[in-house]
């Protein structure tokens, strides 16, 4: 049989990594990042240019990691992630922002290199 991965609370998480900066938490598994390559931030950095061109008339609002968004639905559990890039399109939201805590996203974007 195999051995199941150890499953953490959300405050083990916080402990846990409290002096990281690039952990994610989704499921009870503690995810850690690594630092990106320089084709991965040349290809987000082109990803936010063309979103706040494409955006600049709308309410919407572009933003990039580093940075921790806690996704709580009601009756789900916590999930933190530092997605690449994601946006916003709610205003009334913006005091989330400084918070990070989003019970929903616009747009979500991850990039995968080989």
């Amino acid at each position: 049989m195999p051995e199941s991965k150890k499953q953490y609370t959300y405050d083990e998480f916080l402990e846990i990594t409290k002096d990281m900066e690039r952990a994610e938490f989704i499921d009870g598994e503690i995810l850690l990042q690594v630092t990106p390559t320089l084709q991965h931030q040349n290809i987000i950095g082109n990803l936010l240019f063309e979103f706040k061109q494409y955006l600049k008339e709308e309410k919407c609002k572009p933003f990039i990691s580093p940075f921790d968004i806690i996704l709580q639905k009601e009756n789900e559990d916590i999930k933190r992630v530092q997605t690449d890039l994601f946006v916003l399109c709610d205003n009334s939201k913006d005091d989330v922002v400084k918070s990070s805590i989003f019970k929903d996203l616009s747009i979500k974007l991850e990039s995968i290199f080989q």
